[in-house]
């Protein structure tokens, strides 16, 4: 299975309206081979964050072609006030990193792959040894 990650700005001062029209345009495609199709602003939890997200799944590399080449989808995709220059997406092989994650005895569910707990540098002065800043005390993180 391959999921498809996309996030983009939304231009500045863009109403509430047109992305709601967007993302209803993008929830509507029908595509074969396309399994699931979420979309939609960020909920502004952090600052710097892209503004809006598409995540879709596909049952494999020809579904995700098939979706990159839809005419509709094409109509979709520039659709004027909503979209802001750039963007930025990635393609995941989902199935394989959740067969290697059973195959270790995890749940097949990803909890922040690739992310390591801050580590002491060794010197007992509670440093972080990658931000070289003092660590927040138990229960206070």
């Amino acid at each position: 299975m391959i999921r498809h990650l996309y996030t983009a700005k939304l231009k500045p001062g863009v109403r509430p309206e047109p992305i709601a029209a967007w993302r209803e345009a993008l929830l509507g495609l029908r595509i074969e081979g396309m399994q699931a199709l979420l979309a939609g602003p960020d909920l502004e939890l952090r600052a710097g964050n892209d503004s809006f997200a598409i995540v879709a799944d596909f049952d494999d590399a020809e579904a995700w072609v098939r979706y990159d080449e839809d005419a509709e989808h094409n109509r979709i995709r520039p659709s004027g006030p909503v979209r802001a220059s750039g963007g930025a997406a990635v393609g995941l092989d989902s199935q394989r990193h959740a067969d290697r994650r059973q195959a270790r005895g995890g749940t097949g569910v990803d909890r922040g792959a690739g992310r390591r707990a801050p580590r002491s540098n060794g010197r007992g002065d509670g440093l972080d040894r990658r931000r070289a800043r003092p660590r927040a005390p138990r229960g206070q993180r």
